[in-house]
């Protein structure tokens, strides 16, 4: 008998040592993180590089601002590459252009503390300001490049002369996880951060797309930048928008009717708070810019070149 219940003993510690010790393995091994971000890192990059206050960040300015400047914000976590065929459209009709990486994504510096939301806000007044571009200007966001140019313009209504949303995030993360195990499990399964392919509706016409995105998370500081912005970035995107319909900047809503992250049932909440003009896609996810550019950029066009 004693001896059963000693064996017992013996099974149930491996098991629990088996339990513990697998989750940081996993972690271990699936980490993709293993360099830091530096010049030397950052010499093969396109594109250049500004000390900002609170960081390095990553960015490319064409174009001459004959009918204004437009500063185009990726979302949560694919930089400044998303806007690819946007950039260099709105360039060739006159408009000076500029994207950057958000901090902690691409090439631009992973920081130390949180990402809240004044992090964000002041990453792009930085920007506006050190790089002497020209206001008011257009700003452009694009999923959660919505609640950050939203914020902005909420914040910094005398720089903004309008604001285009493209599928913008709506909501803030809730969750009740703890924010270290968040981490840990974002690490554990960031294999599927690059499964990127499900924002389009029709992804066989996007070949290489989630390889593209693969670059940035070798670099340390990558995840945590995520997970950080999901807990602690803080500022309630209907809250914004509430405050730029009170003082009255143009707004473009652009939204992707089979956009499978964004819900389009979205695009109601904020045509009853703002009444932006609203361009519907079909046959579109949560990229319609890359996916019925035809659609898309004439709608920018028109749109930004009536509040020049």
């Amino acid at each position: 008998m004693a001896s059963t219940k000693g064996r017992f003993i013996r099974i149930a510690a491996v098991i629990l040592i088996i339990l513990l010790i697998t989750p940081i393995l996993l972690f271990l091994i699936r980490n993709p993180e293993s360099i830091t971000l530096n010049d030397e890192e950052r010499k093969n990059a396109s594109g250049s590089f500004i000390q900002l206050s609170q960081g390095i960040t990553h960015y490319e300015m064409t174009g001459v601002d004959t009918l204004g400047t437009v500063i185009l914000v990726h979302g949560f976590s694919v930089p400044y590459y998303i806007w690819d065929s946007t950039y260099y459209a709105l360039a060739k009709k006159g408009f000076r252009v500029v994207r950057y990486d958000t901090y902690g994504r691409g090439f631009s510096d992973r920081l130390q503390g949180d990402y809240t939301a004044e992090v964000y806000n002041k990453q792009l007044d930085d920007l506006i300001q050190i790089l002497k571009l020209k206001t008011p200007l257009h700003l452009m966001g694009l999923s959660f490049g919505g609640p950050v140019t939203s914020h902005f313009t909420a914040t910094h209504p005398e720089l903004v002369k309008s604001l285009t949303l493209m599928d913008p995030a709506i909501s803030l993360w809730n969750s009740s996880t703890p924010e270290f195990i968040m981490y840990a499990q974002t690490v554990i399964f960031s294999h599927k951060l690059s499964e990127q392919l499900s924002d389009f509706y029709k992804p066989e016409n996007f070949p290489g797309w989630n390889e593209k995105y693969l670059p940035q998370m070798k670099y340390k500081g990558f995840i945590r930048s995520l997970v950080s912005t999901r807990y602690h970035y803080g500022v309630n995107p209907i809250e914004s928008f509430k405050t730029i319909a009170k003082q009255g900047t143009p707004v473009l809503l652009i939204w992707g009717k089979q956009d499978p992250t964004t819900s389009f049932e979205g695009s109601k909440i904020i045509n009853e708070i703002l009444y932006p003009v609203f361009v519907p896609v079909d046959e579109a996810g949560h990229l319609p810019h890359m996916e019925k550019p035809g659609v898309v950029l004439p709608a920018m066009l028109d749109f930004s070149s009536k509040h020049c």
